[in-house]
């Protein structure tokens, strides 16, 4: 899908809690799927929103001629 289908918004906050609580033990590697509440990217944001974390942004890309 393209949006969340199913707000799962109190149980994202559940998950970030536990998350964060983890991450100051030991390092973390979160999933996220279309399954849970529709649409894993906005998931995914929603979650680094609550954990305070920023957007992460595409690097630059280096010029490799005049017309870059």
């Amino acid at each position: 899908w393209d949006k969340i289908v199913v707000d799962r918004s109190e149980r994202l906050a559940e998950t970030a809690g536990v998350v964060s609580d983890l991450a100051k033990r030991v390092p973390v590697l979160v999933f996220t799927n279309n399954h849970y509440a529709g649409h894993a990217p906005e998931t995914a944001r929603q979650l680094r929103g609550l954990l305070g974390l920023p957007e992460p942004q595409p690097p630059e890309r280096p010029r490799t001629t005049l017309f870059d």
